[in-house]
């Protein structure tokens, strides 16, 4: 019989071996009174903790660890389903009967919409008791699937008893057909009435094949069942305006910038680009000075819901998905997630969101313990619509619950790899124009906020709901902060996850909740998303967790005092950083290759250290780890981020505090400023090639001698015409000219007056283009060309090794930083495919 169970079971379902009748599990033959009276004692030893029914539910998952199975069928040779590409065994389950505590994954229509939920396996024939604490009022909910994998499909017959004082009663029966357990896709949502039973007692689940035998052929799959109890019945006064958070929800918004709502809004939005989360920030209580833990999404994520660094925590990682021993350690450290306090607190909790490295995959991810995941899976732009509406139909169901929302929206679309950066002009004080597609990306995410707002209005639930929105991470808009990752091939600006600025780590926060944080509450001092998950417990009246990094902020959300300052602690993909009285220290790892058009920013030849003065220098642009006279700070700052590193290490290995936590950093070199500290120097010196930088050849300095420059032109024909036509005027003599590509094709040749007439057909892939020399290096060019009869513009003029525009119109390359913008390693720019087409510009220094 086995070989021919093992031959029927579909692929993707492997088979695992169960544990013998140890007391994880019991026979069958063995005396129902001597598991009745075992099952007695342990629900009157734990009878207080079974009255977490006081905060709504109970979760008969989590009790599977002090319930009773017993089955003929499970012998220590027999097999039961295990994990597969549907069913994962919960990485958090311990104790007796973890095995069968499952994560299930089916999808919702299509091939992107999937749902992962918490469920218990049980075989047929099985008999499983509960020991629980009735209240009276109490419902059991859960969604039920019964697999088989013979055919014909088996009959199972199910019978749930319940007994308070007395006898056992039946309180609900049923028969059905097993489906095919490797294409399930449907669950029957059953509700059990359990109010006329009160005090201790049990739930017992009996499942009986119909056909009888003693074979294995079906398992039933028991999602999210839990014990709901009317707040009415266990003392939590029904109010308008509840004391503690009845419920919660947690809004994530993906590439969120601190300048786009509040007081940090930037000059150029007269009228705020984000009405809904300005609506909220009136409502409650902001915080000016929000940072992330890092600049990646997930990461990010993780750290509010663990109130833990990426590395503190266990889940940094350079590459999207985590390594099999990476994702061991993470379980077994049995880091403190928010999501399982609020369960033990009888909380139901589900995250809602996209992007398959994110929240539901376990297979590519961590699985962060929530109840229900939904997500969409996608690597294109996912449908954010379809994630609210399903977001609000959750909480429409479970609107008479206690429950742990969070709900991710997706980021404003980055550029394809192709496309160069777009057209901004380069200013020193930050006030540049952020790209139309960013804000009206998070535009589109702040419609979203507000059908939430208006779905927890219609159901009466805005005063019982603590609201939460933040940005995981910030982005690059400043074109001054654009650089190339040679890690991830890349460049920086218009993206997220490649530098430390404040760019991309100072997001937004906000806490409301009307009726109890008083609106328009503003605090300025420093906090991080390690703060989040804390608050979050002070404020629902819940106790703290051990080994939480942040700090409870209730206090300060509701009026009663302000936190004081403590250093921000930044990590990245190779990078880490410490933000402190006014101050940043960035230190990147051996392997970061960052290229930057500005030279005053990070140069690994020079110093794998960055430091910026955030009070003089609030953009950061002069990176003063690369002035002699300033090295004095960086032993200091390395004391500084080692002296955090130890107190926070010390902090995860305490008890439970409550109350604000403070950094202890006497230990810590002081920060002092050098006497007569210069200010920031905004020139541009040339940056050194990709190769210099790798040999280790230290960066040269402003060039003062009359060098002669190649320069160079590539036609790009995409899928115009290919028809380039124009005049490239020069002043300074054009010694020389070659034409690059079929002679017959490019006619491109100089003219009476010492100009260049482009006369260029691509009709094909080959590489087209012209080479020219200048007597100087203090030359001045100006562009006019047309593409297909239409004119050139600066969104198809690509400069330099990144294939920069120009913020210049007509084209015109004249000034030092515009000429040390087009300078590049000889091997040119790096090459894009794409549709756009176009001129690639740049210049090489003879001789190199």
């Amino acid at each position: 019989m086995r070989k021919s169970l093992l031959a029927l079971f579909p692929v993707g379902f492997a088979m695992a071996m169960c544990f013998v009748a140890n007391g994880s599990w019991a026979n069958s033959n063995s005396a129902s009174a001597t598991n009745d009276e075992a099952a007695a004692q342990s629900a009157t030893s734990r009878a207080v903790r079974v009255g977490n029914q006081t905060a709504i539910s109970t979760h008969l998952i989590d009790e599977l660890p002090h319930a009773v199975i017993e089955s003929p069928h499970l012998a220590s040779d027999h097999p039961i389903v295990s994990e597969s590409t549907r069913i994962y065994r919960n990485p958090w389950a311990s104790g007796r009967h973890a095995a069968l505590n499952v994560r299930t994954v089916w999808p919702l229509g299509g091939a992107d919409k999937w749902v992962m939920r918490s469920a218990v396996t049980l075989p047929v024939n099985s008999t499983t008791t509960w020991p629980v604490h009735f209240q009276p009022g109490s419902l059991l909910t859960f969604d039920m699937a019964i697999g088989s994998w013979t055919t014909p499909f088996e009959t199972v017959q199910l019978r749930l008893e319940a007994r308070g004082e007395g006898e056992w009663s039946t309180v609900w029966s049923s028969q059905q057909i097993a489906s095919p357990l490797y294409r399930l896709a449907a669950w029957n949502n059953i509700r059990v009435d359990l109010s006329e039973l009160s005090g201790p007692g049990f739930l017992r689940l009996i499942a009986t094949s119909r056909s009888g035998g003693n074979e294995y052929k079906a398992v039933i799959l028991l999602a999210e069942p839990v014990i709901q109890v009317p707040s009415t019945t266990v003392g939590i006064r029904k109010t308008s305006v509840p004391r503690h958070a009845e419920n919660m929800l947690v809004v994530l918004v993906d590439g969120l910038r601190s300048d786009t709502c509040g007081t940090r809004r930037i000059k150029t939005y007269q009228t705020p680009p984000l009405p809904s989360l300005e609506a909220l920030l009136q409502k409650g209580t902001s915080f000016s000075n929000t940072f992330s833990t890092t600049n990646l999404s997930r990461a990010g994520t993780l750290s509010v819901l663990s109130s833990q660094t990426p590395q503190f925590g266990g889940f940094h990682n350079v590459k999207w998905i985590y390594p099999k021993a990476v994702k061991r350690d993470f379980y077994r450290a049995n880091t403190a997630l928010l999501t399982t306090a609020l369960r033990g607190q009888g909380y139901r909790t589900a995250a809602f969101g996209h992007n398959r490295y994110l929240i539901g995959n376990i297979k590519r991810s961590l699985d962060i313990d929530f109840d229900t995941v939904i997500d969409y899976r996608t690597d294109r732009t996912p449908d954010e619509s379809w994630i609210v509406t399903t977001a609000t139909n959750w909480i429409r169901a479970h609107q008479d619950e206690r429950w742990f929302a969070m709900v991710h929206l997706y980021a404003p679309p980055e550029p394809p790899e192709w496309r160069p950066s777009r057209t901004t002009k380069d200013t020193a004080d930050g006030l540049f124009n952020h790209p139309q597609s960013y804000i009206q990306g998070l535009q589109r995410s702040d419609g979203h906020i507000k059908r939430i707002l208006e779905e927890l209005d219609s159901l009466d639930l805005t005063s019982k709901t603590l609201v939460v929105v933040t940005g995981t991470h910030g982005r690059i808009l400043n074109p001054a902060h654009d650089c190339w990752s040679y890690n991830t091939e890349t460049a920086c600006l218009d993206r997220s996850g490649h530098t430390l600025y404040d760019e991309e780590v100072h997001v937004p926060l906000v806490f409301s909740q009307p009726g109890r944080i008083e609106g328009g509450g503003l605090v300025h001092s420093a906090v991080s998303h390690l703060d989040i998950a804390p608050t979050l417990l002070g404020l629902a009246g819940l106790p703290p967790v051990a080994g939480q990094l942040g700090r409870n902020l209730s206090k300060t959300i509701l009026g009663q005092n302000d936190p004081r300052s403590t250093p921000i602690l930044l990590e990245g993909r190779r990078a880490s950083a410490i933000r402190w009285r006014g101050f940043k220290f960035i230190h990147h790892q051996r392997r970061e290759v960052l290229e930057f058009n500005r030279s005053t920013l990070f140069n690994r030849a020079i110093s794998r250290d960055e430091i910026y003065d955030l009070v003089r220098d609030p953009w950061e642009l002069d990176n003063l780890a690369l002035r002699p006279e300033q090295h004095y700070m960086l032993p200091i700052f390395r004391a500084l981020s080692h002296a955090t590193r130890s107190q926070l290490s010390k902090r995860k290995s305490q008890p439970p505090r409550t109350g604000h936590f403070n950094i202890d950093l006497s230990s810590a070199p002081l920060l002092t400023p050098a006497p007569n500290r210069p200010r920031p120097r905004t020139d541009k010196h040339t940056l050194p090639s990709r190769q210099e930088w790798e040999s280790g050849v230290r960066r040269r300095g402003p060039e003062t001698t009359q060098n002669p420059r190649w320069h160079h032109l590539i036609f790009h024909r995409g899928n115009s015409q290919g028809q380039f036509r124009g005049t490239i005027r020069c002043r300074g003599a054009i010694e020389a000219i070659e034409l690059l590509g079929n002679p017959e094709q490019n006619r491109t040749a100089r003219d009476g007056s010492g100009n260049i007439r482009v006369s260029t057909s691509v009709t094909g892939s080959e590489v087209v283009g012209i080479r020219f020399k200048t007597n100087a290096d203090q030359y001045s060019l100006e562009f006019n060309l047309v593409l297909d009869q239409q004119p050139i513009q600066a969104d198809r003029f690509f400069v330099g090794t990144y294939g920069v525009k120009l913020y210049s119109d007509p084209l015109i390359i004249q000034t030092k930083d515009q000429r040390d913008l087009a300078l590049s390693p000889p091997g040119g720019p790096h090459r894009r495919n794409g549709s756009v087409g176009g001129v690639f510009y740049w210049t090489e220094t003879s001789g190199r």
